[in-house]
């Protein structure tokens, strides 16, 4: 198959330019059962902060209403494995996910992140979070390529769940500019 280590976390990076106070470009599909997300945006915070924000894997909670509980588990190879507890609702349609996934970083605090399909409501999957210094701010790449091991209603429709991506980013974002784990 062909899951490439970039997703929620596929396509061409927008230019730094286009990001200038702006809303976050936010692209989703399904293609054949798989999860396409695509995600570019300003955070007004340093690229550190962020970076901190967002690799806080045992508090994503002060992060996102969405996530309810995580936990991180060290590996032996340096990685992180991570669990999230998620529950969510697009439309009507309301779910309750486990997302495990092995977290890996470049050393540079870009991270890319592999789902675990053992206890996951995923089969497989790639997310990476590319973080750029942009001045004071922080542009963020979120790219992802999921399989969901649950049934997607068709009505929900590309529409309903780019919109419940980009609600869930504003809510970061406004979270990590707001303070965050400081």
């Amino acid at each position: 198959m062909r899951y490439r280590a970039n997703a929620v976390l596929i396509g061409i990076l927008l230019s730094a330019g286009a990001f200038a106070d702006s809303a976050p470009a936010v692209s989703v599909t399904v293609e054949k059962g798989v999860l396409v997300s695509m995600a570019d945006f300003v955070v007004d915070r340093p690229r550190p902060e962020v970076v901190r924000a967002f690799s806080a894997f045992d508090d994503l909670t002060a992060l996102n209403p969405a996530i309810k509980s995580s936990r991180a588990e060290a590996t032996a190879d340096g990685a992180v494995r991570v669990t999230t507890k998620l529950r969510d609702c697009i439309v009507v349609f309301c779910k309750s996910l486990t997302l495990i996934e092995r977290v890996s970083s470049d050393g540079d605090g870009n991270m890319t992140a592999e789902i675990d399909a053992d206890g996951s409501d995923f089969r497989q999957g790639t997310t990476t979070w590319t973080f750029e210094r942009h001045g004071s701010k922080t542009l963020v790449y979120y790219r992802s390529v999921m399989e969901p091991d649950f049934w997607l209603p068709p009505f929900l429709g590309r529409h309903a769940m780019q919109r419940a991506l980009e609600k869930q980013i504003d809510s970061s974002v406004r979270t990590i500019e707001n303070g965050v784990g400081e």
